[in-house]
């Protein structure tokens, strides 16, 4: 990172002939993947459901009573997959459970839809679905029946319903239902949130019944745009100073401070490696870019470069010297890579026979013995003598 500051600073200094200030990049990386969202919660379905739970007979009269349970409520279950940023592809599915005089009311529904996300936010995302749905049942909606045993046969009953105003009864145990409804989610972090929709449920039978339904539900996310927040990077120039000298027809301007490059040795300071590996690291390799550039603009193409790989104290002789080689072989590898001619460099590895820190020093210490070097040979015979 450190490398990378110092090289902007210079190209902006080349560019407008002023000191410049760098400020350090707070930026990660954005996800782009599409995302997944999986949820399971709760749901109630506004479905009546009429029964007669009690008769009296007396001399003069029947007395019935009727019980009407107006809410079913179940399990939800939901999957959604993010087909481009403001619509996605999503699974639900419902299981509901109700208590009538003398059975349990069940009814199970689950159906694909698809949903519109035109304003979304980072945390808050409203949303418009449209689905299709199958839907069984196994207890009817009737809302008019006449009374058992009336002796008379003219008693009846009836009662509305807010959804199904002109359907008394719907027998149909299984139908297809298409759904259109609101939602929002609203997202606690970069995966957890909450989600609550609405909808009504329209059957395409018309001996079916119509009703609306709510679901509130935990979810979590994967993938996706990174919710979290993250500072920009920035660069700060500072302007050019003009001073005008009274009575004096000129303009006296700062002349810019002259940074020096840095050497290969400086540079080569900037590589090293993790323990007990010949890996670059990404700031090594982006000093190997540098490097590859010094070296190809040498006047001089035969110049002669020897680079020497060190080790820590930690390991065998043999081992180290094995790992040096394939450090100073790792580094000569990726300089050739970068269009530096072969026949400029030669390699060597020296183990851990110059390593300043001993065995039981910290990680962070024995770092700066993991290392590699470079030199100029300018001693033909010598070059020549290397293996």
């Amino acid at each position: 990172m450190k490398l990378r500051n110092k090289l902007t600073a210079l190209l902006l200094f080349s560019i407008l002939g002023a000191p410049v200030a760098t400020a350090q990049t707070l930026v990660d990386e954005v996800k782009t993947t599409r995302s997944w969202e999986f949820g399971l919660g709760g749901n109630m379905a506004n479905l009546d459901r009429v029964t007669i739970t009690g008769t009296h007979t007396a001399a003069d009269k029947n007395t019935y009573k009727l019980d009407i349970k107006h809410l079913l409520g179940g399990d939800h279950l939901y999957v959604a997959r993010e087909l481009v940023s403001w619509l996605y592809l999503d699974l639900q599915a419902s299981a509901g459970l109700g208590k009538a005089y003398n059975q349990t009311d069940r009814l199970f529904m689950g159906g694909l839809g698809l949903q519109v996300r035109p304003f979304k936010g980072k945390y808050v995302e409203p949303y418009f679905r449209i689905g299709v749905n199958y839907a069984h049942k196994n207890f009817s909606t009737t809302a008019e029946g006449r009374f058992k045993d009336d002796l008379t046969g003219l008693a009846h009953w009836q009662t509305t319903n807010t959804w199904n105003p002109s359907v008394l009864q719907t027998t149909r145990t299984s139908f297809v239902p298409l759904s259109a409804g609101v939602g929002v989610n609203a997202w606690l972090d970069n995966h957890w949130g909450i989600g609550l929709q609405g909808e009504f449920l329209h059957p395409i039978q018309k001996d079916a019944p119509k009703f609306v339904q709510m679901s509130l539900r935990l979810m979590y996310r994967l993938g996706g745009k990174d919710k979290r927040t993250y500072k920009t990077q920035y660069v700060e120039v500072e302007k050019i100073v003009e001073r005008v000298v009274p009575k004096v027809e000129y303009v006296e301007v700062e002349k810019p401070v002259e940074v020096a490059p840095p050497s290969l040795c400086e540079l080569f300071n900037n590589i090293n490696f993790e323990f007990d590996k010949d890996l670059l690291t990404a700031e090594s390799e982006m000093v190997c870019d540098r490097v590859a550039e010094i070296l190809k603009s040498e006047p001089n193409k035969n110049g002669h470069f020897l680079i020497t790989g060190f080790t820590d104290t930690r390991g065998s002789d043999a081992y180290n010297i094995d790992l040096s080689k394939r450090r100073a072989r790792r580094v000569a590898d990726a300089l050739v890579a970068r269009g530096v001619p072969a026949s400029m460099l030669k390699q060597r590895g020296v183990g851990k026979r110059t390593a300043a820190m001993g065995y039981h020093e910290a990680d962070n210490v024995r770092l700066g013995d993991r290392k590699v070097t470079i030199e100029k040979i300018v001693n033909d015979a010598y070059w020549n003598k290397l293996p």
